[in-house]
């Protein structure tokens, strides 16, 4: 088996085509999970559902094959499909190591796998870093309002102590609001009026008050935690955004400087061929070699093109 999938194995890419789809999974399980991200984006992530067009492969001993890439693992391991050559019209996956393939499709792996990575945590952390903004500022907002609340009853607290005004009303939307209906002792069935005075001058429990403010309270004991998640959430997913581009940017710039060496290299090659067959070519008109030398060395130094 392993000596065919190495016969069908070899294929090269002609022209990249447009991906139009891909994922990486990155489960989220937990409020802390965000970090999640940070350790996907270091490891050799599996990139899936690539939708790529059939293309012509070629392995390392130069067989070609035309296959769909289905999916990157890591930047050297790609699962190919492409047609059984013991049934024919039926497509069978091969996992295959970049090794087993041209050296060109061995870079194509590498920069198409580093490419798409980069853009996919990039796009990621951005829609991440929105949907924990929304967060943030829906949790922001519930601790405000509950703070907004708890003074409403300290202010009405505060009046039941000096014997004027209470606004009921306020207690009584703050009950329905919360759903505490049953047992703050505040309805709008025990009272008639929206605002009642209170002139006793006889020690006066504060308990109704005191147990509605540490409802509120309880209400918003673990808003401060989620609050500090949120904005550490979208710290680290604007993180990833920031070392996503920076790490497209330089990666770009090594392939750009590789692809310069080797255009150097190559031109390099070309002017030493060309100044020994000069030299050759002096040799020859100066009588030094004969006719089969010099056309012997021609063919010789050409041939290591």
């Amino acid at each position: 088996m392993q000596g065919l999938i190495k016969v069908i194995s070899g294929i090269m890419i002609l022209i990249p085509s447009v991906i139009s789809a891909y994922k990486i999974d990155i489960i989220y399980r937990s409020d802390q999970s965000y970090r999640t991200i940070e350790t996907a984006y270091k490891s050799n992530s599996h990139i899936k559902e690539i939708n790529l067009s059939p293309r012509l492969w070629e392995s390392v001993d130069g067989k070609e094959k035309e296959a769909v890439l289905l999916e990157l693992i890591g930047p050297n391991k790609v699962i190919l499909e492409m047609e059984n050559p013991i049934i024919s019209g039926l497509n069978t996956k091969f996992t295959l190591n970049s090794s087993q393939l041209s050296t060109e499709d061995q870079k194509y792996v590498k920069d198409l796998y580093y490419n798409l990575k980069y853009d996919y945590f990039s796009d990621y952390a951005l829609q991440q870093a929105g949907k924990w903004r929304v967060e943030l500022v829906s949790l922001e907002e519930q601790k405000q309002r509950i703070d907004a609340d708890i003074r409403a009853v300290q202010k009405q607290k505060e009046a039941y102590l000096s014997s004027t005004t209470v606004n009921v009303a306020v207690m009584v939307d703050i009950t329905n609001n919360y759903n505490f209906n049953g047992y703050s002792g505040w309805s709008s069935s025990s009272y008639g009026s929206a605002t009642t005075s209170v002139s006793s001058n006889s020690q006066k429990s504060t308990k109704k008050f005191d147990d509605f403010i540490r409802r509120l309270e309880h209400k918003k004991r673990d808003l401060p935690r989620l609050i500090k998640v949120s904005k550490d959430a979208i710290r680290v997913n604007l993180g990833i955004i920031e070392k996503a581009k920076s790490d497209k940017l330089n990666y770009g710039k090594d392939q750009a400087s590789e692809l310069n060496k080797r255009r150097g290299s190559s031109e390099g090659a070309k002017v030493s061929i060309r100044n020994r067959l000069e030299k050759l070519q002096e040799l020859y008109k100066s009588g030094l070699i004969s006719k089969e030398i010099y056309e012997q060395r021609q063919r010789e130094i050409l041939e290591e093109q």
